[in-house]
């Protein structure tokens, strides 16, 4: 599946319910049918109820350090990296 679509389809209605607006977000797929698919995704807030839903609606997470998380979707084809607190340039 494109990542946009399916970051529209996991994330988008999870911020909009959090009413978060994100600072920037990236996406990038590899190989020919796009079996992996890697989403960044940068927010002002701390993301701390973006991570409850993440979590909620099946994401897990990985590695986390300060303002920043990392999260895969089903077996790692989808990767999320999130960073928390950015600013808008």
């Amino acid at each position: 599946m494109n990542p946009k679509v399916r970051f529209r389809q996991t994330l988008l209605p999870l911020l909009e319910e959090l009413t978060i607006c994100p600072v920037d977000a990236a996406f990038r797929s590899i190989g020919a049918r796009m079996e992996r698919e890697f989403i960044h995704l940068d927010i002002a807030e701390d993301g701390a109820a973006l991570d409850h839903l993440l979590r909620e609606t099946g994401w897990d997470r990985g590695a986390a350090q300060a303002g920043s998380a990392t999260y895969s979707l089903g077996d790692h084809s989808v990767l999320l990296t999130l960073r928390t607190g950015v600013q808008r340039g």
